[in-house]
């Protein structure tokens, strides 16, 4: 089993990430893969609802110049996808994005 971790706090190695390495050394005693992502740095462009990637069912988006395609494959491999953002902070945004391009 493996589990894709992705941490949403707008710094990096913060508080956030803190908890998530955690979960991750509990699951990594438990025999489980982890790996983290942390969306600070990262460029991840807003969904334009073309709809290309419904149409092209390649789970793909058509935009390329950001990371978000690279990111979306490692949720599509894992089995499972823990995500956390700090409460104060607005990257949630991001990981709207995200999750409204992997449709």
């Amino acid at each position: 089993m493996n589990v894709f971790a992705i941490n949403g706090s707008a710094r990096l190695d913060s508080n956030t990430a803190g908890l998530l390495r955690v979960a991750m050394s509990e699951r990594k005693a438990a025999g489980i893969e982890t790996e983290l992502m942390q969306l600070v740095g990262q460029s991840v462009r807003g969904c334009t609802g073309c709809g290309s990637c419904a149409r092209l069912k390649n789970r793909r988006c058509i935009m390329t110049d950001d990371t978000a395609n690279d990111i979306m494959q490692k949720m599509f491999d894992a089995e499972g996808i823990e995500t956390m953002r700090a409460l104060g902070r607005n990257m949630a945004w991001l990981l709207g994005q995200l999750h409204a391009r992997k449709e």
